[in-house]
């Protein structure tokens, strides 16, 4: 597994939490007699409520008993926090849960991750930085991904594990033999350019269709149609070409990574396709 550290500049901290204030909701910190803060590790540390400057909170999509935060902003005094909690807040940036307690209630928000995320010891959507005696941390709300992060993360072993389990399932192909193929289709992206001034964007819908594949839309702004939406065959479609579109994740982000293993393995049996025609 890979460890990151999530630091961020003032001025990209500043530019982070502009979209999160705008379309969050700032919670009055008065009332908030405790903070607990729960790690992936399973640590929990404990702030008190008058170390909280400023938090805002973005309700995102209920999948658990527990609310959800589709992003934050946290402003802490770190004139008020134990340097063991200091510490560990800007040790990992894997933050899975925040408790508010105040004198008559107790929630507890789930912290989704970024699907860029598996196999990594942190979410690669959580940043922090320190600032004139505070510590912020906040989230990015994601919905588009470039290819570079994607081409990245998609190279993790667990990552490639879990997409190759979802190919064999639906193919003919061992789990070896699909870990080969992607890694193949991966590595030749990695080596393309992104064609330029691509206005069109990538949908990779998770629902399964009747005969177990996903389906991959390209969606243009002007495209045809009430909605907009062209359903392009990806074997139009040349590497240069989608790398330059940025990839939206569509409904939940569960299962992300089976979507992207449909889309790897059809961009691989066009190459061969095209190896094959030479």
């Amino acid at each position: 597994m890979t460890r990151r550290t999530q630091v961020m500049t003032t001025t990209e901290m500043q530019t982070l939490v502009a979209q999160l204030r705008m379309v969050g909701t700032a919670v009055n910190p008065a009332p908030i007699v405790q903070l607990k803060i729960s790690f992936k590790t399973v640590e929990t540390v404990s702030i008190p409520g008058t170390a909280i400057s400023r938090l805002v909170i973005v309700q995102g999509k209920q999948t658990t008993e527990k609310p959800c935060l589709a992003g934050f902003d946290l402003i802490l005094k770190t004139e008020q926090l134990s340097t063991a909690t200091n510490d560990r807040l800007q040790k990992n940036a894997d933050i899975v849960t925040l408790t508010v307690i105040t004198q008559h209630q107790t929630v507890d928000y789930d912290i989704p991750w970024s699907p860029l995320s598996a196999g990594l010891f942190e979410n690669v959507a959580q940043f922090w930085t320190v600032t004139s005696g505070q510590l912020e941390i906040a989230t990015k709300i994601r919905r588009f991904y470039d290819w570079h992060e994607i081409l990245v993360a998609a190279a993790n072993s667990v990552v490639l594990q879990k997409m190759a389990v979802t190919l064999s399932a639906k193919t003919s192909y061992s789990e070896n033999e699909c870990v080969v193929l992607l890694q193949t289709i991966i590595t030749a992206m990695q080596s393309e350019r992104a064609e330029v001034g691509s206005t069109a964007y990538l949908v990779v819908q998770h629902a399964p269709t009747n005969s177990a594949e996903w389906i991959t839309v390209i969606c243009q702004p002007d495209g045809a149609g009430t909605t907009g939406h062209d359903v392009v065959e990806l074997e139009t479609i040349s590497n240069a070409q989608l790398l330059a579109m940025p990839v939206r994740v569509a409904a939940s982000t569960a299962q992300f990574w089976e979507g992207l293993a449909w889309l790897f393995y059809r961009r691989s049996l066009d190459r061969m396709t095209e190896t094959t025609s030479r």
